[in-house]
């Protein structure tokens, strides 16, 4: 009796609606075999790939696909999809012109050929493919939506709030483009707008993971821990296996309460094997609750295995970052004033950088304490600038400085006009500070130094999802770029002597009113005593470290990275000890 291919197909089809991936893979391979001529098998096992988070996989699956049945277009986007979530941007880029020569006017390669551009960050690029899927379906909220999303991550977050209008008048209720919406509120300091938007989404789909997940996270950031912990364990009785509300349990929940849900998270686990998208930050999750427990060997194990995971999805390319180093550095020689723009009006920066997880958020916390300052978080469009204005064949001149302020200063929420001065906190400023200083002749600078391994502890233990952070899975690229932020620091002291204050994380949570009062001594600022307790900061927080920057300051994490020494040795082996001379000199083990 000749085997039906309907009955595999069944199979593969049960597994998939109820979540196993992973046997949805192995049962599609078996599947190919049997009906090696049946492209309908292998464009089912690249979607199980898909949802195992295994995208290049998926892209091979998907290709497979495409070469038994070449005129299915449904197979041909799947492949171009593949190869995007797997950063194979040439070969997106190259497949989807292809497909361009027999389907000019199709709206959705335009979209993809945005998406393309997107992920490695050429936005300007991707705004020239999403007017051509405008062009080619005006009405089409999907390309609207990806309009203002790419406004939001250029930094222009006016704009991109009417993007996101048009593209709800086109969908009244796309509850993931309200979501997205959010995301520009709050970057334009209207946390209660954004949380109002979240209700709204709740009462269009109740249980929407999504919109629940958004609006636990926004509750968060204002501070209103209970009910964050209240909307996360919602999403979590609806998805015992979502990650983020796992995370954000585990943060909100005491440590008792936390030893309670521990074996709850084993059993969700055990099952799942080590592909699963889950499994890493369920894994860092759990490494928490032991760490604060006192096991150090099981934490170190679980953080050892998450990140692992994470390294293999997210490839972190020391030469390119090298690359740009030289090149950067090359347009700012030493001794060499950089073309200042002229001053313009509005609040001066403060930037303050650092590598993540060095007390960044905590340092802006204590000078936004101060009521002339407006508190900026992590803006993106000092990045989005640098990486528009200062790529490969980039020269420096005043016209791109003067367009640097124009830009940058366009990204600002309006709420900061009413102050003296802004904070910005995002790390990946020291990259770009050369021009920044330069679009800013008024602005303070504030490094912050912290012991690089108590750094790679916190930073090893968390998840970051922007690929500006790809080093943070890994320790040795995690010493590449703590290296190169030193050899940044050094190049921009050089260049603008007397600019950058470079502040101890160590001195600033051992006397937090010395501190304080020298950081608003150089950002021009009169003392005040609420600098000293950050945190009462009442403004909103969007970063990993929101639990502790509203936790009174202390010394407890200083020196932490002692405890998972042998852990950290191949970081700590791999710190240049000539940009790092305070510290002790490591240990066989790594150690000091």
């Amino acid at each position: 009796m000749a085997a039906d291919p309907r009955q595999d197909a069944e199979r593969i089809s049960v597994l998939m609606n109820s979540g196993e991936y992973a046997r949805a893979v192995k049962a599609a391979a078996r599947a190919r075999k049997r009906f090696p001529n049946e492209a309908y098998f292998a464009n089912a096992q690249g979607l199980a790939h898909v949802q195992a988070g295994q995208p290049l996989d998926a892209a091979r699956a998907f290709r497979v696909a495409t070469r038994l049945r070449p005129a299915d277009f449904g197979f041909q986007k799947n492949y171009c999809q593949a190869l995007i979530s797997a950063g194979l941007t040439k070969e997106a880029l190259d497949r989807i012109r292809q497909l361009q020569t027999s389907h000019p006017n199709e709206a959705s390669l335009h979209v993809l050929t945005a998406l393309t551009h997107r992920q490695v960050g050429a936005y300007d690029n991707a705004a020239q493919a999403i007017r051509e899927a405008v062009k080619a379906a005006p009405k089409d909220p999907v390309a609207a939506r990806l309009l203002a999303d790419n406004l939001t991550d250029q930094g222009h977050f006016r704009d991109a709030l009417a993007a996101y209008d048009h593209a709800l008048s086109l969908d009244p209720g796309a509850v993931d483009t309200l979501l997205a919406k959010t995301v520009t509120l709050t970057r334009l300091d209207r946390g209660e707008d954004a949380l109002e938007v979240t209700r709204r989404c709740l009462e269009l789909a109740p249980t929407h993971h999504g919109a629940l997940l958004r609006h636990a996270v926004l509750l968060n950031e204002a501070g209103l821990r209970d009910e964050a912990k209240d909307a996360a364990l919602r999403l979590m009785e609806l998805q015992p296996d979502n990650p983020d509300a796992i995370a954000l349990i585990v943060q909100l929940q005491s440590a008792e309460e936390n030893r309670a849900l521990r074996p709850r998270l084993e059993a969700i686990m055990k099952p799942m094997p080590l592909g699963h998208p889950a499994w890493p930050h369920i894994a860092l999750a759990v490494a928490s609750i032991d760490d604060k427990a006192g096991d150090t060997v099981s934490a170190g194990q679980l953080m050892k295995r998450a990140n692992q995971v994470f390294a293999g999805q997210r490839r972190y390319d020391m030469r390119a970052a090298q690359a740009e180093f030289e090149r950067i550095c090359a347009l700012f020689p030493p001794g060499v004033e950089p073309p200042p723009a002229p001053e313009t009006d509005g609040p001066y920066p403060i930037f303050i950088i650092g590598l993540p997880r060095s007390g960044t958020t905590l340092t802006e916390r204590v000078i936004s304490a101060h009521p002339k300052v407006f508190s900026g978080g992590e803006l993106p469009q000092g990045p989005a600038i640098g990486e528009r204005l200062m790529g490969p064949g980039a020269v420096l001149e005043v016209g791109v400085v003067v367009e640097a302020t124009r830009q940058y200063r366009a990204g600002l929420p309006a709420a900061a006009d009413d102050h003296a001065a802004l904070t910005d906190k995002m790390y990946a400023n020291y990259r770009y500070l050369g021009l920044l200083v330069a679009a800013f002749p008024n602005a303070r600078v504030v490094s912050l130094i912290r012991d690089p391994r108590d750094t790679a502890l916190s930073m090893w233990r968390s998840y970051f999802p922007s690929r500006r952070l790809d080093f943070a899975f890994d320790l040795k690229a995690m010493a590449d770029e703590a290296n190169r932020f030193r050899r940044y620091l050094a190049h921009w002291h050089r260049v603008f002597p007397g600019r950058i204050y470079d502040l101890s994380y160590e001195t600033l949570v051992g006397d937090v009113e010395t501190a304080s009062r020298q950081l608003a001594a150089f950002c021009g600022l009169d003392w005040r005593p609420e600098m000293a307790a950050p945190e009462k900061n009442r403004a909103a927080i969007r970063t990993a470290s929101v639990i502790q920057a509203r936790s009174k300051v202390t010394q407890s994490s200083v020196g932490g990275w002692r405890r998972y020494a042998e852990d950290l040795a191949p970081f700590t082996s791999a710190l240049d000890p000539a940009l790092w001379p305070s510290l002790e000199t490591p240990g066989p083990d790594g150690s000091g």
